[in-house]
């Protein structure tokens, strides 16, 4: 299932989405979990991607402002607030 943000819906079944972390050493552990699901549901494709955290907030606010969030991403609790506020989040 995917957020279409662009059109604040949800989707499942068939597609494809973007999953974004900061933690690089997470990547493989993340990969297998989407890996596994895809195995499941081979019209779905899932890109993990990995940002250094030097990077990751500023990459994800710009992208909630130009409409481009990915579709499963990390955060912590105190940026909740502040992407809820901007409209990014479906909650």
């Amino acid at each position: 299932m995917f957020s279409d943000y662009k059109k604040g819906r949800v989707t499942g079944g068939t597609g494809s989405g973007d999953v974004n972390i900061w933690d690089v050493y997470q990547r493989p552990g993340m990969q297998a979990m989407c890996d596994a699901y895809t195995a499941q549901h081979p019209d779905v494709v899932i890109e993990v991607q990995a940002t250094s955290w030097s990077e990751y907030r500023t990459k994800l606010e710009a992208s909630a402002e130009s409409n481009t969030m990915p579709d499963i991403f990390w955060m912590h609790t105190n940026g909740l607030f502040r992407m809820n506020r901007m409209g990014a989040l479906l909650l």
